[in-house]
């Protein structure tokens, strides 16, 4: 876990040109732009980790003091890489007042739409088709590209309801994502 830890430190200083300088204060200003990053990472680390490596077959062992680290079980590790890949959707819609344009990803964990009108919008409300219960809601500032971040699985049967702008007036236009 040492070896690891100071792998993963030496990554970050170097993908970020943290030693371009040649003062402690370049040093200083990467830790504290980074600090939340080193923290996590301590949590991790406990010096008084043994480490050993056995031959090909034989897997590798650590010793810890007890209450030093978070123990990560091998559940925990399996259900976080047993997580499918994300799935990609489009779909699209057609109002008296703009064309719009849905590009849904599931994450599994959550969804990403990213939504796109040929006209501004002034707001939008996510929705479920058949009991019309709002999940998530956003203003908006005239904008033609906008993206709706929400915790879930993506399921069929959503819809966004947009609130075109157009000559002086907002009109409601749906984008069903089924």
């Amino acid at each position: 876990m040492v070896k690891s830890f100071k792998i993963i430190l030496i990554f970050c200083f170097l993908s970020t040109g943290a030693f371009a300088g040649d003062s402690a204060s370049d040093i200083a200003t990467f830790y504290s732009n980074h600090e939340g990053m080193f923290k996590q990472l301590l949590e991790f680390y406990d010096p008084g980790d043994v480490t050993t490596q056995g031959d090909s077959t034989s897997e590798k062992t650590t010793t810890k003091k007890a209450g030093k680290r978070k123990a990560v079980s091998s559940a925990a590790v399996s259900a976080v890489l047993a997580v499918p890949p994300p799935v990609t959707q489009v779909f699209s819609a057609q109002s008296t007042w703009a064309n719009m344009k849905a590009t849904v990803i599931n994450y599994h964990t959550h969804f990403k739409v990213m939504i796109e009108t040929d006209a501004p919008a002034e707001k939008w409300i996510l929705e479920e088709d058949k009991t019309k219960n709002e999940l998530a809601s956003g203003s908006l500032n005239d904008q033609e590209n906008f993206v709706i971040d929400q915790p879930g699985e993506f399921k069929a049967g959503l819809n966004v309801s947009i609130m075109i702008y157009k000559d002086g007036l907002q009109y409601p236009s749906l984008l069903p994502l089924h």
